[in-house]
């Protein structure tokens, strides 16, 4: 469970979580591949995987069909927690994110995930 810490006279207001001081949008937002290979792309975290030219769109439609899949609901609180890292104070940050962890523990989703996971089966979602 969160539990907010009060802030005290003494403590100055927190400034806003920059990107610099925050963990990189595009490598919090993407995980590195295992055994991807070493590039310049990678280090600075705007590639993620490597493919042929010939198997660029048959794999950015498995990406796709891969994310579509999913918990789209989920992904989008997800996104809105990123960007508002970018702006907000941490305290803001850390509301922000608990509600929303809570909304996406409320859904259908969520409640499709423990059921697939005790049935031992893939989840359907229906990005609710």
């Amino acid at each position: 469970m969160y539990h907010r810490r009060a802030e005290t006279p003494q403590q100055p207001p927190r400034k806003p979580v920059s990107k610099p001081a925050a963990t990189p949008t595009p490598h919090a937002q993407r995980r590195r591949q295992p055994g991807a290979p070493e590039t310049p792309a990678f280090e600075l975290g705007i590639a993620n995987r490597v493919v042929a030219h010939d198997d660029l769109l048959p794999a950015g439609l498995e990406f796709c069909a891969k994310l579509a899949a999913g918990p789209t609901a989920t992904y989008g609180r997800m996104k809105k927690n990123l960007n508002l890292g970018e702006t907000a104070t941490f305290a803001e940050v850390l509301d922000h994110e608990a509600l929303m962890m809570r909304l996406s523990g409320l859904s259908a989703d969520s409640r499709e995930a423990v059921r697939a996971f005790v049935e031992k089966r893939e989840p359907r979602f229906i990005g609710e």
